[in-house]
């Protein structure tokens, strides 16, 4: 069977694989999940977004952990926290949505 793709698809695809390897490599090796921030500047008193690299999940922090990540949470060299069985290498902030309906009325007042 003959493959008709051009030689600039393949030089993009191959672009594509090579992107994504160093990305699972530099995820592999503790750093932040693409999209997240080191757990160095996570502020346990507020909500966010942890992502916990031991499972691949991603949950919603509670500020009613903060005591217990004080006491036991705190980062090593790659910025990875080893806390109540995980091990949280990224956070990112929650955002609350606005909902449309609450948009559409404040644009037409």
């Amino acid at each position: 069977m003959r493959d008709d793709r051009s030689s600039e698809f393949w030089k993009w695809h191959n672009g594509v694989v090579r992107r994504a390897l160093r990305l699972l490599e530099r995820y592999d090796a503790g750093r932040p999940h693409p999209g997240f921030r080191s757990m160095r500047t996570f502020d346990p008193s507020r909500p966010a977004m942890v992502h916990d690299h031991l499972n691949g999940n991603t949950f919603e922090w509670e500020p009613e952990w903060q005591a217990s990540y004080e006491e036991y949470g705190a980062p090593d060299d790659l910025g990875v926290s080893n806390w109540d069985g995980l091990l949280l290498n990224g956070w990112r902030p929650l955002v609350p949505r606005r909902s449309r309906v609450k948009e559409m009325r404040r644009l037409m007042s």
